[in-house]
């Protein structure tokens, strides 16, 4: 969590804290960002950012709250939210939403990034950025939501072995890519006749 109003998913370090918004998706640090309204923020000026657990006994959220939070170089303050849907609940999946109350400007210095991307920072949108888009306003909601992933395309990798013992064998192919997570392996065998 961010006092310029935005988090990284799964927790950060030092390196992910911004002052300057960016146009997502973007694969520069931070990734994996939910940003209701990422602009240069002062609480330690005004305002206050809480985090707590909500509950209806039905479902569960996460709320992270800005409050009346100042802009850096202005005395424009905004106060928004982001509610995440704990899995579990009755209403799991993608249960990510924004809910904006009074918004006094348009970010810091007119900048101003609204929108979400993925760990990776190659997938992810604004709703607003820099002045394009919609400005959110009081009593504005907007709903995280995402597109499955659906299968990529084919590459046919090629090698050729030449055998030098009589016998079985297995060889395994490992690939990692900034595409996707973790390490997929393929496994050929053969075996090498006299």
């Amino acid at each position: 969590m961010v006092s310029n109003g935005y988090v990284v998913v799964g927790g950060g370090t030092s390196s992910d804290v911004r002052s300057l918004n960016q146009n997502l998706p973007n694969s520069s640090r931070p990734n994996n960002v939910l940003a209701p309204f990422w602009t240069d923020l002062n609480p330690a000026a005004a305002g206050g950012v809480r985090i707590a657990y909500l509950t209806d006994d039905v479902d569960t959220w996460i709320v992270i709250d800005w409050e009346g939070v100042k802009e850096y170089r202005t005395a424009n303050t905004a106060s928004f939210q982001i509610w995440i849907g704990i899995d579990g609940d009755t209403h799991s999946g993608e249960d990510i939403s924004y809910a904006y109350g009074t918004i006094q400007g348009n970010g810091d210095l007119g900048l101003l990034t609204v929108g979400a991307e993925n760990k990776f920072g190659n997938r992810g949108g604004n709703y607003y950025y820099n002045g394009a888009g919609s400005l959110p306003a009081n009593g504005t909601q907007l709903r995280v939501t995402g597109t499955p992933g659906v299968p990529g395309g084919t590459h046919v990798l090629s090698f050729s072995a030449k055998g030098i013992l009589v016998g079985d064998w297995t060889n395994y192919a490992t690939m990692t890519s900034d595409q996707f997570q973790g390490t997929s392996i393929a496994p050929m065998s053969g075996k090498v006749l006299p």
